[in-house]
């Protein structure tokens, strides 16, 4: 996830971080949060994993491209979210 450049993405902590799908939430892993640079762009973002299983759950009977939502707690008690989409295949 790429925060705007204002905002460090180290600031993200997966303790309250949910992913949401079709208003199903599955939340974020404990400790699973990496920062780094996962699409080569040269933009600093957040790497967060969450629980597969927990992500089938959200996703129900979806298919094809779903839409989501990630949200949660800065450390410095802001709070960021964003939208994108996955690609469920049943």
């Amino acid at each position: 996830m790429e925060l705007p450049a204002s905002v460090d993405p180290a600031l993200i902590g997966a303790p309250g971080t949910t992913l949401t799908i079709n208003g199903n939430t599955a939340a974020a892993q404990p400790q699973q949060v990496a920062i780094g640079d996962a699409n080569g762009n040269g933009i600093p973002d957040a790497v967060i994993k969450f629980d597969r299983q927990q992500v089938i759950q959200a996703a129900g009977n979806a298919s094809g491209a779903v839409p989501v939502l990630v949200q949660g707690p800065l450390s410095d008690g802001n709070r960021f979210s964003g939208t994108g989409t996955i690609q469920v295949i049943q």
